[in-house]
């Protein structure tokens, strides 16, 4: 007669298998996690240049949205007991362009249509700065949106400014009402609703030395930061463009 023994598994056998299948699962969140994180950052970093680029494209697609109680500095109103005054299509109000103003938690970007107001007619012999400057553009105010950045992000300056660790700034995308082309003037300071923007229109706020650089802050995991620039000599959404090497300037 034979006896069968059953055997099973020892504490120790057990112990083992449930420490590698922990250390196995917990590597897999740790990855799935990093994974996430990154594609979040990315995303953050790809809807900011976007939004960047397509400013751009308003411009060259210009929409009047009509609202009602609009007008145009200074001009008497647009509207008026449900009639346009003047008609439209002979009205000397114009929209020039697009502002672009991040503001100073460096994770709102606000973006709104430039107005000018032809007070002598255009002068055709006008450089393109002197022609834009002589409307007297403002921030129109009356089509104003705003967006944060994705996933917390934030933008900081490139270089880091002394006691200002999150980005400002000003961006024109204008066009010349003398010969149609796109102008972009840049200033380190957000501006507000009110602000006559004659003083940014200048040679020095269009030059190289006027390119936005900022680095797009948040939780990168394994990924370098990526930077965005945004250079005002080039008139088209080509004028942005993303480093996110190794050496750029925002992993110091």
């Amino acid at each position: 007669m034979t006896t069968d023994t059953a055997r099973g598994f020892t504490i120790i056998e057990v112990m083992l298998f449930l420490a590698i299948t922990g250390a196995l699962f917990a590597a897999l969140m740790i990855g799935v996690n990093t994974g996430v994180t990154q594609q979040r950052y990315l995303d953050s970093v790809r809807s900011y240049k976007a939004l960047l680029q397509n400013e751009y494209s308003e411009v060259v697609n210009t929409r009047n949205e009509d609202i009602e109680d609009w007008k145009c500095n200074g001009e008497d109103g647009v509207r008026q007991d449900g009639s346009r005054l003047p008609p439209r299509g002979t009205s000397r109000c114009v929209i020039l362009g697009r502002a672009i103003q991040i503001t100073g938690d460096g994770q709102k970007v606000t973006t709104t249509s430039v107005t000018g107001y032809d007070t002598n007619g255009v002068d055709r012999d006008q450089d393109d700065i002197t022609a834009i400057k002589s409307y007297s553009p403002k921030l129109g105010g009356f089509d104003e949106r705003s967006t944060e950045l994705d996933w917390g992000a934030h933008l900081t300056p490139v270089p880091p400014r002394a006691g200002s660790p999150v980005s400002t700034a000003t961006i024109l995308i204008l066009r010349s009402p003398t010969t149609g082309l796109i102008r972009v003037f840049t200033s380190p300071n957000s501006l507000g609703n009110t602000a006559d923007l004659s003083p940014l229109i200048d040679p020095a706020n269009a030059s190289e030395s006027a390119t936005v650089k900022n680095c797009v802050a948040g939780d990168s995991g394994l990924l370098p930061k990526q930077m965005i620039s945004l250079d005002p000599r080039i008139a088209s959404p080509d004028a942005v463009t993303t480093d996110g090497g190794e050496n750029t300037e925002c992993q110091g």
